[in-house]
């Protein structure tokens, strides 16, 4: 037996084989969020050749199971699905950092993809509330000054700008006394209710 060579087992082509043909399924049932990400109407492809551009070790051979495959997102836009067997993220990662060393190219997986989405549109959000808040100061403020002047008279510079440095609560405080409020001075005086 001496002089001869150990013969390892062929996993990674059956499982190679396995995701090109029930990738779909392999995402629906392991990855369910990812699965209802991808636009199932456009085709994907696995990409072996550009997985040995990004990692050194996809170029062991049959000794490891990965497949790189790119999808087109709900979005539109492509993306790309990383399948690797338990253990070997972290090695990836050392070197997908490596690799964006030398070509000074980023790599931005699916998650940190999603992660920007969420985080634009949560800015988005908050943007909108807080313009749909300053909308409702700005109205209120508006209408209270057209209140004052109709039951006052014309308003002094200082009154404008107490108007327009006040909040909405403020706004409101002053609106509610202004309807009933003998005089002008009276809908600024006193504390807050």
């Amino acid at each position: 037996m001496k002089g001869e060579t150990v013969k390892r087992d062929d996993y990674d082509t059956p499982w190679k084989h396995m995701l090109a043909r029930y990738f779909p399924a392999f995402l629906e049932f392991f990855f369910p969020a990812a699965y209802h990400g991808i636009d199932w109407s456009r085709n994907y492809t696995l990409l072996d050749k550009e997985l040995h551009k990004v990692t050194r070790d996809a170029a062991l051979g049959q000794r490891r199971a990965d497949a790189l495959v790119r999808v087109t997102g709900c979005d539109g836009a492509d993306d790309w699905v990383l399948a690797l067997p338990e253990g070997l993220e972290n090695q990836l990662w050392v070197e997908v950092q490596q690799f964006e060393e030398e070509k000074h190219m980023r790599y931005v997986s699916s998650l940190e993809q999603i992660a920007i989405r969420k985080g634009i549109e949560q800015g988005i959000e908050q943007g909108i509330e807080q313009g749909i808040e300053q909308g409702r100061e700005q109205t209120l403020c508006e209408l209270l000054e057209e209140l004052l002047v109709n039951r006052f008279g014309p308003l002094s510079e200082t009154i404008r700008s107490r108007l327009a440095g006040a909040n909405s609560a403020q706004l409101s405080l002053w609106f509610r006394r202004a309807l009933t409020a003998p005089s002008l001075e009276s809908v600024f005086a006193g504390g807050e209710e």
